[in-house]
């Protein structure tokens, strides 16, 4: 076990965090005599931040504020330019393998530049997390900016970096390219050297009943259809739900039975 302490002041503060080193891998502290907050990595793959802090008052409360924000932005800096930086580049070497074979030298820093995007993405995730609880006590359902974040967050990730072929991972865009482009034409690829023909006598579909299968729909149809559907349904894009179209039928149908 691995401990930190601040003495207190005569009767007053005195502050103890102790951890275990394989599950809390310290990685950086900032203390004084109000605080002590410690920078470390948990199971060797999430970043976090743990804070003991003594405050007997406001005015003490105010001092560690600053303090948060020194060390903030010594330790932690800007993330989103860190992810612009790092993503660019990740783009450049991109673009190089695109022209040439990468060196080992270059492939490592990929993989590095590609790991350190990922981690970056989980600060930013975790990061509109903290400040959407505080949004969330603020503006309730008006929070929808951190939502948005998320699925845009969640989206990059499902970026492809790589494939695998025939236990072969390949992570330069042009073979990558090539080799998805012949799995699809093998997929797509004719496989019938001569295509079986149907023969024999089969039952054709009577008149009255062919005419029925062209006809337009009736109101008493397309009424029909909009009646049982769900009227809590997502609107479309034209802004109405089933629930409108359901009150206001006498009104609109005219409009409607000119889509059929």
């Amino acid at each position: 076990m691995e401990f930190m302490s601040v003495d207190p002041v005569g009767t007053v503060g005195g502050l103890l965090c102790i951890w275990d080193p394989d599950v809390f891998q310290l990685s950086g502290s900032c203390y004084n005599r109000r605080f002590i907050l410690l920078s470390s990595t948990l199971y060797n793959s999430f970043d976090c931040v743990l804070l003991n802090v003594y405050v007997p008052n406001d005015q003490k409360l105010k001092h560690l504020k600053v303090e948060l924000k020194v060390w903030n932005t010594e330790v932690f800096g800007n993330i989103t330019t860190k992810l612009d930086a790092t993503e660019e580049e990740l783009h450049a070497l991109d673009r190089i393998a695109e022209e040439r074979v990468l060196h080992q030298s270059e492939m490592a820093r990929k993989r590095e530049a590609r790991y350190e995007v990922w981690k970056l993405y989980i600060s930013v995730e975790w990061l509109w997390h903290q400040q959407s609880k505080m949004n969330w006590s603020l503006h309730g359902d008006k929070n929808t900016r951190f939502f948005h974040a998320v699925a845009s967050t969640r989206h990059n990730w499902n970026m492809i970096n790589s494939i695998s072929v025939n236990g072969v991972s390949l992570e330069e865009p042009s073979r990558v390219k090539h080799e998805v482009f012949l799995h699809f034409k093998k997929h797509f690829k004719e496989s019938w050297v001569n295509r079986p023909v149907l023969g024999g006598e089969f039952k054709l579909i009577e008149g009255t009943i062919s005419y029925h299968l062209v006809s337009d729909f009736t109101k008493a149809e397309v009424w029909a259809a909009i009646k049982e559907s769900n009227s809590n349904k997502a609107p479309g894009p034209d802004g109405f739900n089933l629930l409108c179209y359901q009150k206001f039928w006498r009104i609109m149908k005219q409009e409607i039975m000119q889509f059929f």
